[in-house]
């Protein structure tokens, strides 16, 4: 991949702020989740009440998998972000011992 650039710090600043819209994301989904879930048992009866039981059922599996989703967005940028740390150091350190701390005696 020519010409990738990128900074560790913001890295693990990207993976933070996933977490905390995640975090967010969760809260407002709970607080509808409650809001409704209150309304279906006294609102909706028979067929109604079993769709919108359905559908709730639905919304909170969909809601599972964007939490999912997020949370591994998160761990993959933390895990690149510690990979590309071990790889910049381990080529640091080759270059320190090929010379590159003075001049290359050829």
């Amino acid at each position: 991949m020519t010409g990738f650039n990128t900074h560790i710090g913001t890295m693990d600043t990207a993976a933070r702020r996933v977490d905390d819209v995640n975090l967010e994301i969760d809260r407002l989904l709970g607080t509808v989740r409650d809001s409704v879930s209150q309304l279906g048992g006294s609102v909706w009866r028979g067929a109604a009440q079993a769709r919108f039981t359905q559908i709730m059922t639905e919304w909170q599996q969909q809601s599972a998998k964007l939490n999912n989703a997020l949370a591994g967005i998160s761990e993959t940028m933390r895990t690149n972000s510690s990979s590309f740390d071990a790889a910049d150091q381990d080529s640091a350190a080759l270059i320190t011992r090929a010379g590159g701390t003075g001049p290359l005696n050829l």
